[in-house]
């Protein structure tokens, strides 16, 4: 849980690092492959680190919108993916300060921040990658 929190603060500094870029026109974060979208009410323990997560980012003053996912990726497949296809429409990697136990990569689009995390729930006795999906715009 204690990780989870850590990841709370990088989207925060996230958030903070976003700059002046070229425009795009899809500021869409596309869902990571071969995942779904996570429901609540699927595991008690996942239900309380989405909501704490979500509250998190509702009181921090910016419009943002979080996706939850589930992937049988590999943490790396889908680092893989989202570097590709963001970088397709337009947006640019920026440095992700790096959290144990956490894959992290995160975009910049003219005032719109994109931080992909995935979380390998095997860590927590579970199976899959929790992939959390944040989109930022600053005003």
């Amino acid at each position: 849980m204690q990780r989870f929190f850590g990841y709370v603060l990088l989207v925060v500094l996230m958030v903070g690092l976003v700059g002046c870029g070229g425009g795009v026109s899809d500021t869409t974060i596309p869902a990571p492959p071969s995942s779904s979208e996570y429901q609540k009410g699927q595991d008690p323990t996942l239900d309380i680190m989405v909501d704490s997560f979500s509250q998190s980012m509702a009181s921090n003053g910016t419009s943002t919108t979080n996706k939850f996912y589930m992937s049988t990726a590999s943490a790396e497949e889908i680092k893989n993916f989202y570097t590709t296809e963001m970088t397709k429409r337009g947006w640019k990697t920026i440095e992700s300060p790096s959290i144990p136990d956490t894959t992290s990569v995160n975009f910049q689009a003219d005032n719109n921040v994109a931080a992909i995390n995935m979380i390998d729930m095997s860590m927590a006795g579970g199976t899959g990658i929790l992939v959390i999906t944040t989109g930022t715009t600053v005003k």
